[in-house]
């Protein structure tokens, strides 16, 4: 009987052993359950703000997206509207280009008209120039002939 209240005391004693060690296992476990239900908790509100940060950046990158878009249709409608000045241009200045070289052709042809009529005139002016002297020449010889038949009869009726 001493050894079998000795085996139970003992046996008490490890059960009690067990017991205190299983509670404390048990507030050990308890504890680490809280621990990850707070983890728990912690990620899943870092998830939500990784999604909450995701979806911002999503929202952001479409309204990038849609500006670039506007960007690009704005600088192709430039580029269009800059290659039509460019063309307007170019043939603003083919026609510049065309209407000088008419005119410098009009100018040329007026000039060489007009050169040929100041030859033209220069020779008229000569030939007025040698009628005149003709014309003088002829005046000296009548008033001469005039002069001498006057005499000749001044002569006659002495």
């Amino acid at each position: 009987q001493v050894e079998q209240a000795r085996h139970v005391k003992q046996r008490d004693g490890k059960l009690r052993a067990a017991c205190a060690s299983a509670e404390a296992a048990s507030e050990e476990a308890a504890r680490r359950l809280s621990e990850l239900q707070d983890t728990v908790v912690r990620q899943r509100i870092q998830l939500r703000a990784a999604h909450d940060e995701a979806a911002r950046d999503k929202a952001l990158v479409a309204e990038m997206r849609a500006r670039t878009s506007s960007c690009d249709a704005v600088a192709t409608a430039e580029k269009m509207k800059g290659q039509a000045i460019q063309s307007e241009a170019d043939a603003s200045l083919r026609f510049t280009n065309n209407r000088i070289v008419e005119l410098e052709a009009q100018l040329f042809a007026k000039t060489r008209d007009a050169d040929s009529k100041s030859a033209a005139t220069v020779a008229q002016l000569a030939e007025l120039e040698a009628a005149k002297e003709a014309a003088e020449q002829r005046s000296k010889i009548s008033v001469q002939q005039t002069g001498q038949v006057s005499q000749w009869r001044v002569k006659e009726s002495v």
